[in-house]
């Protein structure tokens, strides 16, 4: 335990040494009177080179090298340094120009999107562990198919064996719907158990208009309906994992081509 604290804070303070160095060298610059935007710009033009390397490294690598936790440190830890060091490249937090408000903007997004990431990487397993169902993202759509059909056959089988078509309305009106695909997925990540109580409150409906041989029959359509919430809280968790690296990479990638194109233009015009 004490291996795993001292470790996070040997990073940290390594983090700070290098923010030091970056502040001192950059302020001795300014009292020799020189362009001190043209080290920062290079220190922020490896930081994020780097990191999109490490990004790329880990994807690539097909060995495990590190922990999943370490690789994640080290982005924070990059990302921090960015922010600063961009600051320090700018002398604002938001500077004209049309071109340099457009690089701001890339900057900013990817930070952004980066930050929100890490809290999604440290929330959202956990809660996907706590619905209890390991299933894979490519095999959920199967599953889904297969919960309806289960429903499917359990109203069949009680409009056969009860002459009733109460429970088969409430299906074709209602629960269909929600056997076609994935529910409740956004509402789930806002507000989480809302695909529990829609399902109970619908189930309570019908419950009352069904005799006893029905509620036989309701409770197995209850027991399949809930076992595919589980499937749409899953689809909805894993979704959320994927889907922010489709906006943070493509920001990433035109940052950095910006950044290239930023520098190309400052060393011809000033050297």
């Amino acid at each position: 335990m004490t291996r795993l604290i001292r470790r996070p804070l040997a990073e940290w303070a390594l983090c700070g040494a290098l923010m030091f160095g970056v502040v001192s060298a950059t302020r001795h610059l300014d009292h020799q009177l020189a362009d001190s935007s043209v080290f920062t710009g290079w220190v922020l033009g490896s930081l994020i080179a780097l990191l999109a390397a490490f990004a790329i490294g880990k994807k690539l690598i097909p060995l495990a090298i590190g922990h999943a936790s370490s690789w994640l440190r080290i982005h924070v830890l990059g990302g921090t340094l960015c922010l600063i060091v961009f600051w320090l490249h700018t002398g604002c937090l938001w500077p004209g120009g049309f071109y340099e408000k457009v690089l701001t903007v890339l900057f900013y997004s990817v930070m952004a999107t980066g930050f929100v990431g890490i809290l999604i990487q440290r929330r959202v397993p956990r809660r996907l562990n706590q619905v209890g169902l390991e299933v894979l993202f490519e095999r959920i759509p199967r599953e889904i198919h297969h919960a309806r059909t289960l429903a499917q056959g359990i109203v069949v089988e009680c409009a056969d064996e009860t002459g009733s078509e109460t429970l088969t309305r409430s299906y074709i009106e209602t629960f269909g719907w929600y056997f076609e695909r994935p529910r409740f997925v956004l509402a789930e990540l806002v507000f989480p158990g809302s695909g529990r109580h829609w399902l109970l409150r619908e189930f309570e409906v019908v419950s009352r208009y069904l005799d006893r041989r029905e509620l036989t029959y309701c409770d197995k359509l209850r027991h399949v309906a809930f076992h595919k919430r589980l499937l749409d809280l899953t689809y909805a968790y894993q979704l959320l994992l994927r889907s922010w690296l489709l906006l943070h990479v493509p920001l990433t990638a035109s940052l950095v081509i910006l950044a290239i194109w930023h520098i190309i233009l400052m060393h011809v015009y000033l050297f």
